[in-house]
């Protein structure tokens, strides 16, 4: 983890995150769509599209030098542990992979804390 970061470099990490971010939430509401429509795991599928909804309409506020992106990531371990359940349980097993994939993004966050407090960004 650095202990500080470039204006230009904390911008190129929160476009990154939010671009991801923004990806993987197309993705989810995707998945719950089919998942909706073939009724195999339709309350699994209604889960994935509200939550994603919401995450998308919140992308704007992924930005560099806000403090609650980080801290949002930091605590999310057990929500996408949650989701992955939820997946499981409810039949939607591919969910599985979205949700690995949004860990990954949160150890993406995590390793450029940086880039989201801006004590820690320094001018070029």
């Amino acid at each position: 983890m650095d202990d500080v970061i470039t204006l230009t470099k904390a911008k190129k990490v929160a476009g990154h995150v939010r671009r991801w971010k923004m990806a993987f939430n197309i993705i989810w509401i995707v998945f719950g769509f089919l998942q909706v429509v073939t009724i195999l795991a339709a309350a699994a599928g209604l889960w994935n599209i509200i939550n994603a909804a919401i995450a998308i309409s919140d992308l704007t506020n992924i930005r560099e030098g806000n403090p609650s992106i980080y801290f949002y990531y930091e605590t999310s371990k057990k929500y996408f542990l949650t989701i992955a359940l939820i997946n499981i349980f409810l039949g939607g097993f591919i969910g599985i992979i979205f949700v690995v994939g949004e860990l990954f993004l949160r150890s993406y966050v995590l390793k450029h804390k940086a880039a989201f407090f801006d004590h820690m960004i320094v001018p070029e």
